[in-house]
């Protein structure tokens, strides 16, 4: 996962280096929770010192790397390997930073004073922000911004968009609920051309599935694959609660099992690649519009695969 650090809320060093110490160390421990065990990259915008910026009076994050918490350090040197705007991150999105200009509010209440560019660069990688809790309105788990770009042809936009912003750990829960919010607004509100060419895999964060579901995800026609996505969706968000609660199972709407002689006669149709590429059985399925989903559920590792996504498959009322 990448975090954007909003340099905005460097702005005001604390009193104290002890201050300074927590406001820093208490933000990365949010960082950490948010990612919920992804791997993490901090960035920043370009330019930005991150080494060198003030948290305390007369106290930088370099004095820190001397005197603080020695995990956090040694886990704040691994999340900045690759701080800035670089290599790694999409063309797209950064041609897009670059004719952009992200303002605290939004278009109705621009503060044209100020700049967000790390709270706008966190908005473009569809990711989360990170601030100090130096002020009140960097705590928030949602900052607003006015996003002005500029197309191809030099015409000017005005988006409203809203930031996901972490500044503690106190406050990690509150942004990971936001952030799956605005994710599930934007699966179900993606339109069919941009779905078809996104990997489906990568669309679903709770969610694991085979390696014959990218095809066969790709060959539904256009309403069989909004509702499937719908489906989809209605699936991440039982794994997610799964996993939150620690429940045995997770509560999956309408799903049924082969019975044994649908799968004595049809079982090799129900056999599918898994994600390792080793061959599985999906004997569990639902309903998504005509079309059905097979699936498998790992509880050690509370873990559910799709294997198929399409037509109904054959059973034994059924061929």
């Amino acid at each position: 996962m990448r975090i954007a650090f909003n340099e905005l809320s460097a702005g005001a060093p604390v009193a104290s280096r002890q201050e300074g110490r927590k406001l820093l160390e208490d933000m990365i421990r949010g960082a950490l929770a948010i990612a919920n065990s992804e791997p993490l990259e901090l960035i920043a915008v370009r330019g930005w010192d991150m080494f060198g910026m003030l948290i305390g009076s007369e106290y930088t994050v370099s004095d820190w790397l001397h005197d603080g918490d020695r995990d956090l350090i040694k886990l704040f040197y691994k999340i900045t390997n690759k701080i800035g705007v670089g290599e790694r991150i999409d063309s797209a999105v950064k041609d897009r930073f670059y004719v952009s200009t992200f303002l605290v509010g939004d278009r109705r209440r621009p503060n044209r004073s100020i700049e967000a560019p790390g709270l706008g660069l966190a908005h473009l990688l569809d990711g989360v922000a990170t601030s100090l809790a130096s002020d009140e309105q960097w705590c928030k788990s949602g900052i607003d911004l006015c996003h002005v770009w500029l197309d191809e042809e030099g015409q000017e936009h005005i988006d409203d968009v809203e930031v996901v912003n972490v500044s503690r750990l106190a406050n990690a829960e509150a942004a990971a609920n936001r952030l799956y919010r605005l994710w599930q607004e934007d699966a179900r509100d993606r339109r069919e051309a941009m779905a078809g060419v996104r990997s489906v895999a990568g669309m679903f964060r709770h969610l694991a599935f085979g390696m014959d579901v990218e095809e066969q995800f790709k060959a539904l026609a256009g309403d069989a694959r909004r509702v499937t996505r719908s489906k989809l969706i209605e699936f991440d968000a039982a794994v997610r609660e799964w996993r939150r609660e620690g429940t045995t199972l997770p509560m999956l709407p309408g799903v049924r099992s082969e019975g044994k002689a649908t799968m004595d006669r049809f079982g090799e149709d129900r056999v599918y690649r898994n994600r390792h590429g080793e061959a599985a059985v999906y004997k569990l399925h639902v309903s998504a519009g005509s079309c059905r989903i097979h699936f498998r559920v790992e509880a050690a590792e509370k873990m559910v695969e799709i294997g198929y996504v399409g037509r109904h498959l054959p059973t034994k009322k059924f061929h």
